[in-house]
């Protein structure tokens, strides 16, 4: 199995998803590390990037307002 990379394209720039042919986004897609793709990145069309993280979310609930407050003997 191909090891996978993380590209982007440069402005104005198209480059093919693997499996479909179509045009891979501006947001970029984890694509085969071949020569193929390689050499879009050394023609300065395509650049490594991260992936962007998964949103997660999260249970934290809402904060308590249970303020105690003291009362002073009169």
């Amino acid at each position: 199995m191909t090891a996978q990379i993380y590209i982007k394209p440069r402005k104005g720039m198209t480059i093919p998803l693997p499996d479909t042919g179509e045009a891979i986004g501006a947001e970029g897609a984890l694509v085969p590390n071949t020569s193929f793709y390689r050499r879009f990145i050394h023609r300065g069309e395509a650049e490594k990037a991260s992936p962007p993280r998964a949103v997660t979310s999260t249970k934290t609930g809402p904060k308590s307002s249970t303020a105690q407050t003291s009362k002073a003997k009169e």
